[in-house]
């Protein structure tokens, strides 16, 4: 299954390309050519802190050769687990192997030293008093550069980037002003890639609908049961189906923040996959300016930027009113007991398939505006 979400097909899925390849995937290369082998260890260095963790702190360096996608299929793979590394599901950061070679094969270069655990380590002090004094001294005078809590002090972790978050008016440029239009980003979640996603600070909830979730094909999943409601601007009520944790990856590298969400499923038609709430928001400390379609949050490379796409936001707004004068033409021609239909017709009056796929879900039962496209204002 293609692991775009609420994008047609590019037509090559599953077509081999010219390496003989399969196009589509999971592949998880960065563009350019082929990553390098990452070399296979029998012994590893004792490290101050669990792989994951150095990988975490270490990635913005740009200094580690990521693998490519994981070969095992997609049903025979534990899909509750997730490998930043290999940006895929599977198994965990920690238990990746490749992650751990990959890490060994950079402490023998030389770097990510401040990992060695010094106590560990047993360099030669020689068998006399002299030879102990000798050594003694250096590590005074001269310390290692790899050794680490020689004074007995734990490594600070990396700290967030405290440079100042500003917009200018420069970021503004390209697009089209006055706007009222939302903030909507295409971001990887369990490592599919999902498309039409807002960004609502008037939300109280980070929500995934189902169908949605469906189409991810997350095998496995546990999903929390939850007795919450969500409540519109409306009052209207709308029973939630649990929620169930998912990695979100915000930002690209090295300005880049992966975080665990808490999503509240909603079974309910949307013109959006998914809703990025306040509890994400404020997690990542995130700053939102509708104006620039920017939102913007420190990360430990520096400030992360997410960059709203206007003419997405555009034709899920333009789509929906369609729908909606769709839907009243319907009702007022057919009693009420039948159901509406949820195609939308083109200009010619015909019935564009392809729209459909790319609005799938759209069927809303008053108009809104751009801005205010959330269907969530509390969560209870």
């Amino acid at each position: 299954m293609d692991s775009q979400v609420s994008r047609q097909d590019d037509g090559n899925n599953g077509k081999k390309n010219k390496n003989g390849g399969q196009n589509g995937g999971n592949n998880n290369n960065r563009g350019g050519p082929p990553p390098a082998q990452i070399p296979r260890f029998r012994e590893y260095t004792p490290l101050t802190e669990i792989v994951a963790t150095v990988f975490n702190q270490a990635e913005h360096r740009g200094i580690f050769n990521y693998p490519p996608g994981i070969r095992t299929p997609a049903n025979k793979r534990d899909n509750t687990k997730y490998c930043r590394f290999h940006r895929d599901t599977g198994h965990t950061t920690e238990e990746c192997r490749v992650l751990k070679d990959e890490v060994e094969r950079l402490i023998q270069r030389g770097q990510l030293r401040e990992y060695v655990r010094g106590a560990n380590q047993q360099p030669p002090t020689g068998e006399t008093n002299r030879a102990r004094k000798n050594y003694a001294q250096q590590s005074r005078t001269d310390p290692f550069p790899h050794q680490v809590n020689l004074t007995g002090h734990k490594e600070k972790i990396p700290r967030l980037s405290d440079d100042p978050i500003i917009f200018t008016e420069n970021e503004a440029r390209g697009l089209w002003h006055p706007h009222t239009d939302a903030i909507v980003v295409t971001l990887r979640i369990a490592g599919r890639k999902v498309f039409r996603i807002l960004v609502d600070n008037g939300s109280s909830a980070d929500i995934l609908f189902k169908s949605t979730f469906n189409r991810m094909n997350l095998v496995g999943i546990k999903i929390e049961p939850t007795a919450s409601s969500l409540s519109g601007f409306t009052g209207d009520s709308i029973s939630s189906e649990g929620i169930l944790n998912l990695p979100v990856e915000l930002g690209s590298s090295p300005c880049q923040h992966i975080q665990a969400v808490d999503f509240v499923l909603v079974d309910c038609p949307s013109p959006y996959n998914a809703i990025i709430g306040r509890p994400t928001l404020n997690k990542i400390r995130a700053v939102t300016s509708t104006y620039h379609l920017l939102v913007k949050f420190p990360t430990v490379g520096g400030i992360g930027i997410l960059r709203g796409d206007q003419t997405e936001s555009r034709e899920i707004y333009e789509a929906a009113n369609r729908s909606v004068q769709v839907q009243g033409i319907k009702s007022s021609a057919k009693s009420r007991d039948e159901t509406p239909t949820t195609s939308i017709p083109n200009e010619n009056g015909s019935v564009n398939n392809s729209e459909i796929t790319k609005a799938a879900g759209i069927t809303v039962s008053m108009p809104f505006t751009s801005g205010t496209a959330s269907i969530v204002s509390t969560l209870s």
